[in-house]
């Protein structure tokens, strides 16, 4: 009997020398930046309209002032081409203000992807129904629905990197439902 097909593999991501790491340090997986350590310690938000904005900035000052620099920020990331522009905006605005009240920020995106308005017409292999009935949220078997949202972060990261502030980005935390 044959051996079933082995997967094609991927070239592995160069990892730019300045770019923010986890690294085993004593024994133990340590985030680090240009040589500095951060603790395993963050201060998160979920800023979804200007209410809730202001009073995560006013936490986020607070924790800075306690000695924690690693911020993270929601961005309710709709899959659409033509709504990036708009997660950027949100996005360049929560960092200018983080580091304005925390110049020592170093700040994640925790990337919540949301289907577009319609997305069942536009990806019908997406479309599944939950076990109690009603559509569920598009399927993460379904590769059209995934590869737009794929062309979607890119094209946010990219433009993540031409902001004036972009030293104080970290990364970004992929979610999809609680799912890291």
């Amino acid at each position: 009997m044959a051996e079933p097909p082995k997967p094609p593999s991927k070239p592995v991501i160069a990892t730019p020398a300045d770019a923010p790491q986890v690294v085993i340090r004593e024994g133990l997986p340590t985030l680090v930046r240009e040589g500095r350590v951060y603790p395993p310690m963050l201060f998160f938000g979920s800023s979804t309209d200007e209410r809730r904005a202001q009073t995560v900035l006013d936490e986020l000052k607070m924790a800075g002032e306690a000695g924690i620099h690693l911020h993270s920020h929601l961005v309710e990331f709709e899959v659409d081409p033509e709504a990036v522009d708009s997660s950027v905006a949100i996005a360049a605005y929560m960092l200018k203000k983080s580091v304005e009240l925390d110049s020592e920020s170093q700040v994640i995106f925790r990337i919540v992807f949301q289907a577009p308005r319609n997305w069942q017409q536009r990806f019908p292999n997406a479309k599944f129904n939950m076990q109690g009935g009603g559509i569920a949220e598009p399927s993460v078997c379904d590769d059209e629905f995934w590869g737009v949202a794929k062309s979607c972060l890119e094209s946010f990261v990219r433009k993540l990197r031409m902001l004036d502030l972009k030293d104080h980005i970290l990364g970004v935390h992929i979610e999809r439902g609680e799912w890291f």
